[in-house]
């Protein structure tokens, strides 16, 4: 079964009304970087131009508010095996690519936020009564009782976070959102057959105030890895779920 099943990069900075007068070079420029991850593009959304790999895991789309990279776990059905997700290098390519699409788009102290999507899809595991994930959901994470047939069930939990250095003097006013979503959704077996599961989606974002002329994709993903392991993984581990990242 799938744990991280999907991860994206999500760079938001000021709208630019004209982006597809720029939206061909950016794609040109980004393939002649990247000719051996992208063969694909795809322009069927008139507000957006999607760069995409062979096997369409690998994709990277441009907007007039966005710059997104994502990266897609699949079942190999020939192997019978999963392709992983290479979170350093979807990390790396953002660090490549960005400062194409800022030069491009002549960006200049126009990043507002950055934030990171870690998609997990849990299997049901031996102790879960009567494989049950809504049950699950209801009894561990909401606390609510109720004799009556339990049919869905779904939490979200947002929270903020300083971010250290501000004040008067500094006039820093940026903050991290945390947002977790848990439901019962779907994933592959190993067998190829699609069963339930638990989903637990993490978004993870650094709000810009004032906006930045420059991000650091890799120390963004460094605090998530760090929050993820010390404050949310531990979370689940105590209602007995094991997130693998």
């Amino acid at each position: 079964m799938i744990h991280l099943s999907r991860f994206l990069i999500g760079i938001r900075h000021k709208r630019i009304f004209r982006f597809k007068s720029f939206s061909g070079q950016l794609i040109d420029e980004c393939i002649n970087d990247c000719e051996d991850e992208f063969n694909k593009v795809s322009d069927s959304n008139p507000d957006e131009s999607i760069l995409l790999n062979e096997k369409e895991t690998l994709s990277v789309r441009f907007n007039r508010d966005d710059f997104i990279l994502e990266s897609l776990k699949i079942f190999d059905r020939d192997l019978r095996e999963y392709k992983e997700i290479n979170k350093n290098k979807l990390v790396d390519l953002a660090e490549k690519l960005l400062p194409i699409h800022t030069r491009v788009l002549n960006l200049k102290y126009d990043y507002s936020r950055i934030g990171m999507i870690f998609d997990f899809k849990i299997p049901v595991w031996e102790n879960l009564e009567d494989n049950d994930i809504t049950k699950f959901i209801f009894d561990k994470f909401i606390n609510f009782s109720t004799e009556h047939q339990k049919k869905e069930g779904a939490v979200r939990f947002v929270y903020r976070i300083k971010i250290p250095g501000g004040g008067a003097v500094n006039k820093l006013k940026d903050f991290k959102n945390v947002i977790i979503n848990l439901e019962q959704g779907q994933g592959i077996d190993e067998d190829g057959k699609i069963d339930k599961c638990l989903s637990v989606i993490v978004d993870m974002q650094h709000i810009y105030d004032p906006w930045k002329d420059k991000i650091s994709v890799k120390e963004h993903f460094e605090f998530c890895l760090k929050h993820l392991s010390s404050d949310i993984f531990p979370q689940f581990k105590s209602k007995g779920v094991e997130i693998v990242l």
